[in-house]
């Protein structure tokens, strides 16, 4: 019950008065004058589907079958929204779940969406707003779908009704959140093998949402590219940490997609290069003092601001020379066989999967007592 019927007719002058009524079958109910030519009714509440004759009476006695009627039906139930969030300023295709979709009017039914929460931080006091509305596309009896408006930031209560009506049908929560944008990641670069170090991802507006995946691969407009993809972790508003798959060496492009919001972050370039080896170190000895010139050969060396060897625990930068040579200077250690490996991205060095690796020996330093 409780819906509002506008009757149009002639003559209706004569229902300027208290005793006016509809009455729906058996149900009586008071009718509203407003002009000659139009009336409004309100549906009384009936406790199954059922369609009634409708009649009018201007005294509430002698009452005139109008040849209409009135159709009721389930009440119809709105349990939930996917997805519940979208992104500010998107709009988003949204699948509405419930019950007794299909008795809805699609013809003068529509999403509307009420903002009740006007803050960035969603945590601000309770403000009344205009409705947006939306087109609705019924799918079946329990599946509706609405493309959502571009939104502000905020808490939204989703719901059905006309386009001039206040009344609405049900109501569920959406909330439109800040975009997430990254600024950089630390490192830029990384193995190609799937097996490195985790890389962190930094940016804003990064929220704690289920299925948020690191995904690297091309994507320049027009040009559909491979993609590999690997779980993020969100460690808060400004960080996001991965582990980068394996991916086929070369420059290439990293964004966030946050699999609840059905967005993306932007792209920012990254690189996956294929893992240096440590061949040979020339010499392999030196001094307990340090300051050897100990020439690296391997394979796939490459310029890098964040190329090191690391001798024992203690880390050194590189000079390239080639994709086969870099030459590093040993530092100070005392007397023991230490293993040599090399970084090109300051986080993940060789020898972490090698069963053979390459040692640097230091020596005590020789010491002269006396020269004659």
């Amino acid at each position: 019950g409780g819906t509002s019927i506008i009757m149009h007719g002639h003559g209706l002058e004569s229902f300027q008065n208290v005793a006016s009524k509809c009455r729906f079958g058996a149900l009586v109910m008071q009718a509203t004058y407003l002009n000659e030519t139009t009336l409004l009714c309100e549906t009384p509440r009936v406790h199954a589907p059922i369609r009634m004759v409708l009649e009018l009476s201007n005294n509430g006695v002698d009452f005139l079958d109008t040849g209409f009627y009135f159709s009721f039906h389930k009440s119809i139930f709105l349990s939930s929204v996917y997805p519940s969030s979208v992104v500010h300023g998107s709009p988003t295709n949204l699948t509405l779940s419930g019950t007794n979709f299909q008795h809805v009017n699609t013809t003068n039914m529509f999403c509307k969406y009420q903002l009740t929460r006007t803050s960035t931080s969603l945590d601000a006091s309770t403000s009344i707003a205009p409705y947006f509305t939306t087109i609705v596309d019924i799918w079946n009896e329990t599946h509706a779908t609405c493309p959502s408006p571009a939104l502000d930031v905020g808490r939204y209560v989703v719901s059905l009704g006309s386009q001039t009506d206040m009344s609405t049908i049900g109501g569920v929560l959406l909330i439109s959140v800040p975009r997430s944008t990254i600024r950089r990641s630390m490192p830029t670069s990384c193995p190609n093998t799937g097996t490195s170090l985790p890389i962190r991802i930094h940016g804003n507006n990064f929220r704690n949402a289920p299925n948020v995946t690191c995904v690297f691969g091309d994507d320049k407009e027009g040009k559909e590219g491979k993609e590999a993809l690997s779980l993020a972790r969100f460690l808060s508003s400004t960080m996001m940490e991965c582990v980068p798959p394996k991916f086929a060496a070369g420059l290439t492009n990293l964004k966030l997609r946050f699999g609840s919001l059905i967005t993306e972050t932007n792209s920012i370039p990254f690189t996956m290069y294929t893992t240096p080896n440590v061949l040979l170190l020339s010499p392999n000895r030196g001094t307990t003092r340090g300051g050897t010139s100990v020439v690296v050969s391997g394979t796939n060396f490459f310029p890098s601001s964040l190329s090191y060897c690391r001798f024992g625990t203690s880390w050194v930068p590189t000079s390239y020379v080639n994709s086969t040579t870099i030459i590093c200077e040993a530092p100070a250690h005392y007397s023991a066989n230490v293993h040599v490996d090399v970084t090109m991205n300051g986080v993940d060095f060789t020898g972490r999967k090698e069963t053979r690796r390459i040692s640097f020996r230091y020596d005590e330093a020789p010491t002269v007592r006396r020269a004659q």
